[in-house]
């Protein structure tokens, strides 16, 4: 009878700690870094270099950031962000856009430029963990 008795002790015991951690689970994934996906509203359609005739870039971005505090201040700065990007992109020439490697190396200099950005005007130190071409065409 008492082995019984221990045992439906040990039981209610198991019950009660897995109840805990259970409740305590939600509060600990609030607590941990965010992964958010931050698209911007419009794509860019920005000018290239071109000695002949007119040439495009349409560009879209996703941003990767960890906190609501980072999207709302690319938000409230994006028209900076955007024409900072815009400087960037409309240096380049159309012969330059079909090199390898170029888009790497765009998005390593925007993904700088916009850290720049929300360190300046938000104070917010490595806001941007990376940066995601949804739209890359050169026309």
């Amino acid at each position: 009878m008492k082995r019984m008795q221990w045992m439906w002790l040990l039981l209610t015991i198991l019950a009660c700690t897995q109840t805990v951690v259970a409740e305590d689970a939600p509060e600990a994934e609030k607590k941990g870094p965010q992964t958010i996906y931050h698209q911007m509203e419009a794509p860019m359609i920005i000018n290239l270099v071109s000695p002949k005739h007119p040439r495009y870039v349409q560009l879209g971005m996703t941003f990767l950031v960890d906190s609501e505090d980072t999207v709302a201040a690319i938000d409230l700065h994006m028209p900076v962000i955007r024409n900072n990007v815009d400087e960037i992109i409309s240096q380049m020439s159309v012969k330059a856009m079909q090199e390898a490697g170029v888009r790497k190396l765009i998005r390593s200099q925007v993904l700088a430029e916009v850290n720049r950005i929300l360190k300046e005007r938000a104070g917010i130190d490595n806001a941007v963990q990376d940066i995601y071409f949804d739209k890359f065409v050169v026309q």
